[in-house]
Parts: structure tokens; C-alpha cells; sequence
């Protein structure tokens, strides 16, 4: 509770903050999202992982060293992260990380956190249809290189 006074204009709406930094509009910080983030989920991370390589490869494809960042990217080696291991590891102690919901706090503590993260939740249920849409549009570019891949292959024969 004395972080959440103390501490209230760094934790007010963060990821708006994060989106728009000059104004701290909700408004503007949604159209960032949709303008300019690829959105990941901590609750699908494998997925999110292989969209940030596909986008960074894509991107990084006529960069003179394309062949390097590529290996590094795709690297069985440098695959797999030290975050995952730190997980598993904390899981297998059986110590449990859990935190109260939110139902469980005082009320007034309740009506400050859902103060300070009214329009953080505006963003989240965005970016989590934009995690939809952007896999959608994932799938659809993979099958069209596909497509493309196998009428470039059929028109050599």
C-alpha cells in the first residue's frame, strides 16, 4: 500500500505511460499499439518468440551480415533461455509464487489498483486481439510464401 502512494505516477497506467510517454492518453497509446507494436504474450512465449525471429529476419533480410543475424536468430544453440530454466527451477521447489487476487485486497486498496490500471486494461485486451490478429496475418504470410515458394519451384520444372 506505501509503494502504491509513494511510488503512484511511475505505476499509474504503465503500459500507457510505455505507449505514450508525452501525454499519457489512452487514446493515442491504443493507436501506438496498433500503428507500431508486434504484440507477444507471456502466456504463449514460444509463439511470441518465433514472431519477433520472423519479423527480425524479414526485416534484417538485406543486411549485409542477413546470414549471421539469421543463424544467430534461429540457433538450436541459442534457443531455449535461461529465463525458461530460471522458471523450471523455481517451479520444481515446490514454493509456490502467488500473489492475492485482487478481491482479496482491502476495497480501498482495490479501487486504487483498479484506478491506477484502468487504462492498462484497455491496452491488454487490445494487444490481445491484436496477438490474434497478428497471428492471423502470420499464417497468411507463411502460406502465401508458401504458395509463392511452390509456384517458384513448379515454373523451373
Amino acid at each position: 500500500r506505501e509503494y502504491l502512494d509513494y511510488c503512484k505516477n511511475a505505476v499509474d497506467n504503465a503500459y500507457v505511460q510505455f505507449l505514450d510517454p508525452k501525454t499519457k492518453d489512452v487514446d493515442v497509446a491504443l493507436t501506438h499499439l496498433n500503428k507500431y507494436v508486434i504484440v507477444g504474450m507471456q502466456t504463449d512465449l514460444d509463439e511470441s518468440m518465433e514472431r519477433w525471429t520472423k519479423v527480425a529476419l524479414w526485416t534484417c533480410r538485406y543486411h549485409p551480415k542477413a546470414a549471421m543475424i539469421g543463424k544467430a536468430l534461429t540457433d538450436p544453440a541459442n534457443l531455449d533461455s535461461h529465463f525458461r530454466e530460471s522458471t523450471s527451477l523455481a517451479d520444481g521447489t515446490g514454493n509456490e509464487l502467488a500473489s492475492p487476487t485482487i478481491d482479496e485486497l482491502d476495497l480501498d486498496l482495490q479501487q486504487l489498483i483498479r484506478t491506477l490500471t484502468a487504462g492498462d486494461q484497455l491496452i491488454f485486451q487490445r494487444a490481445e486481439e491484436l496477438f490474434q490478429e497478428q497471428g492471423n496475418w502470420f499464417k497468411l504470410k507463411q502460406s502465401g510464401d508458401n504458395h509463392t515458394a511452390e509456384s517458384d519451384v513448379s515454373s523451373n520444372k
